[in-house]
């Protein structure tokens, strides 16, 4: 059986996060929503929505929040903000989750999987980014 890379917690956490949460709070402070690693050196920690969702309504401190977490409000591109890297350093931005579950990596073309260790803001991105031993581009 293949491993759900999307989970209701996941999906959940993003909710809670609209983009722009973390906004001022140090890199390797921010908590960390899911992991996904593939191949030798792809990583990739979501850190909260980048219009992960297609619809949206007026929230606490003007913050734009999902009308629900259902899959019919999924977008397509699935953007959330993550720190990522493909092995020379983890960069901050936009990516598409969509991108990221389509990788495959050489010579098996495996995909990528989810670390079932990270559970949503258990970690902050210093102290997984410690674990594995990654640095900042």
């Amino acid at each position: 059986m293949a491993q759900k890379l999307l989970t209701n917690p996941i999906l959940k956490a993003l909710a809670k996060t609209p983009y722009g949460t973390t906004d001022g709070v140090e890199r390797d402070s921010k908590k960390v929503i899911a992991r996904y690693f593939g191949g030798a050196a792809f990583v990739c920690y979501v850190l909260e929505d980048d219009h992960f969702f297609k619809e949206y309504k007026e929230g606490k401190n003007d913050r734009m929040v999902p009308t629900s977490t259902d899959e019919a409000n999924i977008s397509d591109l699935k953007n959330v903000f993550a720190a990522q890297s493909v092995g020379h350093g983890l960069e901050l931005g936009c990516t598409s989750l969509k991108e990221v579950f389509s990788l495959r990596f050489r010579p098996f073309g495996l995909g990528v999987e989810r670390d079932t260790s990270v559970e949503p803001f258990k970690y902050t991105l210093g102290e997984l980014r410690k674990m594995h031993g990654e640095d900042w581009l």
